[in-house]
């Protein structure tokens, strides 16, 4: 493996394990996919309260698609990119919580984890 090969993915364990460290049971790689300059991740991470999972596509270093999926404390919410709403002003980011669709200005894994972080410190 070249050093491409596991940069994002290892990049993304180490962003879980130090935005949400002691929440967090277990951090499995259910796929990665390296093939010239591309990175397929997905990833699910199992919390003392809830479960994220994590998918993101690569190109040239570059994300291009992601979804983040998190079920914590009862509160579901997924975020990505796929272009299905283009009535959001922030198209095609977007996130789906409860049965509404809403505008993702930070449509970035910190920022989702720190949504995360809060939900489960907070409530």
């Amino acid at each position: 493996m070249n050093c491409l090969n596991k940069s994002r993915r290892d990049e993304i364990v180490e962003l879980i394990k130090r935005s949400l460290g002691p929440y967090v049971v277990k951090i499995e790689v259910l796929e990665h996919r390296v093939r010239d300059s591309s990175e397929y991740i997905k990833l699910r991470v199992l919390l003392h309260q809830g479960i994220i999972e994590i998918r993101e596509f690569m190109k040239h270093g570059e994300r291009r698609y992601y979804a983040y999926y998190a079920d914590v404390r009862g509160r579901r919410f997924y975020w990505n990119n796929e272009p299905h709403h283009p009535e959001v002003s922030t198209f095609p980011h977007h996130e789906h919580e409860n049965s509404e669709i809403r505008p993702l200005e930070r449509p970035t894994l910190d920022a989702f984890l720190e949504k995360v972080k809060r939900i489960l410190v907070k409530e």
